[in-house]
């Protein structure tokens, strides 16, 4: 999906948690994602939030080897507002639970877009995957 997100009106959105088909929030999104999944992965690590998983991001200007699998795909305006709610996203210097930032793909330059993240991982443990799912057989 090269270029994706320049398409007008759409946002890429990068989903490494219960958003991801099958699990518990994809309902939210699947059925109004506005192009296939793609799979891909950025730079961070998981941390375990009470059975779901939190991204932190490596700190600004270094890179990490450690990845976090996902999909990208794109959404309207309207699932985009539908998926800050859930995340409670409320905006840039508001008290949210998770940031909504912007990324790139870990391996392919071209695919960048939002992802929902906690700054820093709030003493919870490591989830010690790179796949959301992985870590859930452990649950």
């Amino acid at each position: 999906m090269p270029g994706m997100g320049k398409e007008e009106g759409l946002h890429a959105i990068f989903v490494y948690g219960s958003l991801l088909p099958g699990l518990e929030n994809a309902s939210l999104l699947w059925p109004f994602a506005r192009s296939d999944p793609q799979r891909g992965s950025v730079h961070g690590r998981l941390v375990i939030a009470d059975g779901y998983p939190a991204l932190i991001l490596p700190p600004p200007g270094t890179t990490s080897a450690r990845r976090v699998r996902g999909l990208w795909t794109l959404v309207d305006r309207e699932t985009l507002s539908r998926l800050d709610r859930l995340e409670e996203y409320f905006g840039p210097e508001e008290a949210n639970d998770y940031e909504r930032v912007w990324v790139r793909d870990a391996a392919r330059d071209e695919l960048a877009g939002w992802v929902y993240v906690w700054p820093d991982d709030r003493g919870r443990a490591d989830a010690l995957v790179e796949w959301w799912p992985d870590a859930q057989l452990g649950f």
